[in-house]
């Protein structure tokens, strides 16, 4: 486990209507959508407290009656907040608008994360990275073979030189792309555009790399999104949450 040096409250972004999970998503909202028993926000919720991060704030739109029904019956309600969205935002609008609900309790930084990937990796030695560099925003990214819907990223060392949003795989600069996951800078919030509905991406990191301050931290760690049907079914047989790593490290 990390110990307390980490940002200790993360906003993840589940307001998304899951489209391209349908007809699941007719029914169920997509962080509801389970992987291996149990939904899959819940899976990123308990993969960030293990890394010690105390408090989720989870912004909802679509379903949003089922996902706080879910969690007021859970095991995990004291530790998740929940902002509603009354009409879809963008990433970056959803963004901004749960950091003004909760501003006054964030002393530092914050951590931003996508729904709908299961991911583990090093938030210490990440937040570390975060650090040494004085970053804005530093950005977990890892090499895949296909690029295919995913911000693609160029880099010098770990600084971003540039950053594209879902470019076309054939053009791609790069095939190191964004995993969805952020730690946030509060002069980077100050820096996001002066309006309700944008994207984090587009409307702010590909921009924001003229500072010279968008870095990236690169893992190896497991990577499953869930974002569409092909990549569900993935996720269903290939994750593995830290207490099944834990059991595999201790065979070895």
């Amino acid at each position: 486990m990390a110990g307390d040096d980490i940002p200790k409250i993360a906003i993840l972004l589940c307001g998304g209507e899951g489209t391209r999970l349908r007809p699941l998503t007719y029914e169920i909202p997509k962080p509801l959508i389970p992987i291996q028993g149990k939904p899959t926000v819940e899976h990123i919720i308990e993969e960030l407290h293990h890394q010690g991060v105390e408090r989720m704030v989870i912004t909802t739109g679509y379903k949003a009656e089922k996902i706080i029904e879910y969690f007021d019956n859970s095991d995990k309600k004291g530790m998740v907040d929940f902002v509603v969205e009354k009409h879809a935002l963008g990433t970056g609008g959803a963004l901004k608008f749960a950091y003004e609900k909760i501003k006054g309790q964030v002393k530092g930084d914050i951590l931003g994360v996508n729904g709908d990937s299961l991911i583990d990796f090093d938030l210490a030695d990440m937040y570390r990275l975060h650090r040494e560099r004085d970053a804005l925003v530093t950005i977990l990214v890892k090499e895949v073979e296909d690029v295919t819907g995913y911000g693609v990223l160029v880099l010098e060392g770990d600084r971003v030189k540039r950053f594209v949003e879902k470019p076309d795989p054939r053009t791609a600069p790069s095939n190191l792309i964004n995993m969805g996951i952020f730690i946030i800078n509060k002069k980077a919030i100050q820096m996001l555009p002066d309006r309700e509905v944008f994207s984090f991406e587009r409307d702010f990191l590909e921009k924001a790399v003229e500072t010279g301050r968008i870095h990236a931290y690169l893992t190896t760690g497991q990577f499953w999104p869930t974002d569409n049907m092909e990549r569900y079914e993935k996720a269903i047989f290939g994750w593995r949450d830290h207490k099944a790593r834990s059991v595999g490290k201790k065979k070895q």
